[in-house]
């Protein structure tokens, strides 16, 4: 049973969301996440280290499950709004631009690729989960072709790079800090849906690395 939990995300937001259907901030988000799984039982910590391309990373959450490890990105989003739950008040704040958080989520993706292809990490398993109550990033813009088109997150895009990997990046002419300007590369395959997460209008999504053609 623990292990069927770890290995679908969506029933474990569906029961985060049930106790916790909003948070101060990411911070807040991880660490109710990581209770959330030691109360049913698994081992789980926040900020593990693991090797990729040869040098340490931190990962938000990493849990133990009996063949391996599951290892998760998180992303929290948010937009201006305060909301008042349980006598607790939630003033949240805004955050980076939107299409930053598009590309910060796909390197999420990119950096749990590199996590699972080293075997001494022993994950079997990669979720990258962003939440949000801010609806651009699920609503389909009007420009056909937006400077960061390559990072877009409308609902049922796929994105395959199975077979020959994917380099996401800005186009030229945007206007972005050099920081932004590596591409991002993307070796598995992955479809964008967005599900609700809780009645103050916020939604998630989860991109899971691993079984999904991604190159051992």
């Amino acid at each position: 049973m623990l292990d069927f939990l770890l290995m679908n995300a969506d029933v474990v937001m569906r029961d985060l969301a049930q106790q916790h259907p909003i948070f101060h901030n990411e911070e807040d988000f991880k660490l109710k996440l990581v209770n959330l799984l030691r109360r049913s039982g698994a081992r789980a910590d926040p900020e593990v280290s693991l090797l990729a391309r040869g040098s340490f990373i931190n990962i938000d959450v990493v849990a133990d499950a009996c063949e391996g490890r599951i290892a998760l990105e998180l992303k929290y989003r948010q937009k201006p709004t305060e909301v008042i739950h349980n006598g607790e008040t939630y003033k949240l704040k805004n955050h980076s631009a939107l299409d930053y958080h598009r590309q910060d989520i796909w390197r999420d993706v990119e950096r749990l690729e590199s996590v699972m292809q080293n075997p001494e990490n022993r994950v079997r398993m990669g979720f990258v989960i962003a939440l949000s109550n801010a609806d651009g990033l699920w609503t389909v813009g009007r420009k056909l072709d937006p400077n960061d088109v390559d990072f877009r997150l409308d609902p049922g895009r796929r994105v395959d790079g199975s077979k020959t990997p994917v380099a996401m990046r800005f186009k030229p002419a945007a206007r972005i800090s050099e920081d932004r300007k590596h591409p991002t590369t993307i070796r598995g395959s992955y479809k964008v849906q967005w599900r609700d997460y809780s009645h103050h209008g916020f939604r998630y999504v989860v991109l899971s690395v691993g079984g999904n053609g991604l190159p051992q």
